[in-house]
């Protein structure tokens, strides 16, 4: 059984411009949660989050990808060219781990807490 991608984030320089882009081209509802924007497609498709950044990179899009062990996924994704970014870390919700794929892509690993 492969395994889904549940989540994105999106990375921006403007918090307002960026909720206004969204909101106004898709239609998304985006809602301030601290110093991030959750954003709530409202689709059949997956949510995410908008991160104002004050660092490079200022501007991202990264997918994640639930796994059911982020030490086994990372161990794979480094035999198979890929490069450990960040180090899996634990939040309220669960643990997440960010890896680039063999062309520098960033992909992050995510495990909610049970």
């Amino acid at each position: 059984m492969g395994s889904s991608v549940v989540h994105f984030d999106i990375g921006c320089r403007d918090r307002e411009r960026a909720e206004a882009f969204y909101t106004r081209v898709f239609g998304w509802q985006i809602e301030r949660a601290g110093s991030a924007s959750r954003i709530d497609t409202g689709g059949e498709g997956i949510n995410g989050r908008l991160t104002p950044m004050s660092r490079k990179p200022y501007h991202y899009v990264m997918f994640y990808v639930q796994v059911d062990d982020i030490k086994s996924h990372l161990d794979k994704a480094v035999a198979q060219g890929g490069t450990l970014v960040i180090p899996p870390m634990d939040s309220p919700e669960g643990t997440f781990a960010c890896i680039t794929d063999p062309e520098g892509n960033p992909i992050g690993l995510w495990k909610p807490r049970s």
